[in-house]
């Protein structure tokens, strides 16, 4: 499993630093892109690992850390990127900044960043990714709103609210049901699944 470390020092927060942890070895440091910190978030069955680390402009940027060397997968032109999510095939999901500042969801494959675009509004986030290459995460709509989406074949879906305002999908497996949380009228927040073209509540 991946996740993150103080790597020993307990003053400084600064210094957290993406880790690789297994029941059979001590952790091991991933290091950075250059910077001060990092954060390993996913890892596919090949023991490729995806997250954010920061260069040595200070930047955060997302990574693939392959073979013992973490890459740096650049942005949609802006400042800062982060991957989420990591497939068996490789294929690599998050969010970018662009140069204007707006927040996008992305597609990696092949060395190339790809934007999802959204859903009327101005930032999307991808979360998930399947191994058929089904994206799932939220996108605003024009009215502003966050709505949960399915990603596949080029397209972006929305799949509602419910009876809710607010809805964001954060994981989906590879028969394409895919989980997620909702938000009422009143505030409170619960959870969802979306199950062959139907978004139920749980």
């Amino acid at each position: 499993m991946v996740g993150e470390s103080l790597n020993g020092n307990f003053v400084n927060p600064t210094t957290m630093r993406a880790t690789l942890f297994s029941i059979d070895g001590s952790p091991v440091d991933l290091g950075t892109l250059g910077g001060a910190k990092s954060s390993a978030i996913s890892i596919n069955n090949y023991g490729d690992i995806v997250g954010l680390a920061d260069n040595a402009a200070g930047q955060s940027h997302a990574f693939l850390y392959k073979d013992g060397v973490m890459q740096d997968l650049g942005t949609l032109g802006g400042t800062a990127s982060n991957a989420n999510a990591i497939n068996n095939w490789g294929e690599i999901v998050g969010r970018s900044l662009l140069a204007n500042g707006a927040i996008r969801g992305f597609f990696y494959k092949d060395g190339v960043m790809q934007d999802l675009g959204t859903l009327g509004g101005a930032a999307t986030v991808a979360f998930d990714i399947n191994d058929k290459s089904e994206i799932v995460g939220f996108s605003r709509i024009g009215t502003g709103q966050a709505h949960a989406f399915l990603y596949k074949e080029g397209v972006m879906y929305d799949l509602g609210t419910l009876d809710g305002t607010e809805s964001r999908a954060y994981g989906i497996n590879n028969r394409g049901d895919v989980v997620g949380q909702y938000t009422k009228a009143d505030g409170s927040v619960h959870a969802f699944i979306y199950k062959d073209g139907q978004m139920t509540a749980l």
